[in-house]
């Protein structure tokens, strides 16, 4: 067996900051390929892991608003789109951000959650206890309580 602990610290071996590294070099990659959708999803998960969520949702909807983005970055970006759109209070957003996502990954724990809160917030108690119902019972979740 081989144990990899790669990323169980900030910064690379060189002593350089993970996050600041991989941000130049996607910005590079952008430069050569503007219209890369992928680079544009990678580029809004990583700045929304720095704590930059105005740049990272602007990266993460250029991304969404490209047929060529793959399911599974389609998937992930609407997932965090949805908690930042929470972040701005933004219920409507975050609602319409989850059940895209969920309309491709029905059980996918952060849309679920997110949709459970956004009808919660919304008075619709009868549809958000089944959600958070499955979010328990979440395959990922289920060691955790």
């Amino acid at each position: 067996m081989i144990l990899h602990h790669g990323y169980a610290t900030a910064t690379t071996q060189g002593g350089v900051n993970r996050v600041v590294r991989n941000l130049e070099l996607l910005r590079l990659a952008l430069e050569r390929s503007p219209d890369d959708a992928y680079l544009h999803f990678q580029l809004g998960a990583t700045l929304n892991a720095a704590g930059r969520h105005d740049e990272a949702e602007r990266a993460l909807l250029a991304a969404v608003s490209d047929p060529k983005l793959d399911l599974d970055g389609a998937v992930r970006a609407r997932a965090i789109l949805a908690q930042l759109s929470l972040r701005r209070n933004d219920v409507a957003g975050a609602a319409a951000h989850a059940a895209a996502c969920l309309a491709t990954e029905p059980e996918n724990a952060v849309a679920l959650y997110v949709a459970a809160y956004c009808a919660a917030a919304g008075g619709r108690l009868e549809q958000a206890l089944p959600l958070l119902d499955r979010v328990l019972a979440h395959p990922a979740l289920a060691a955790s309580h």
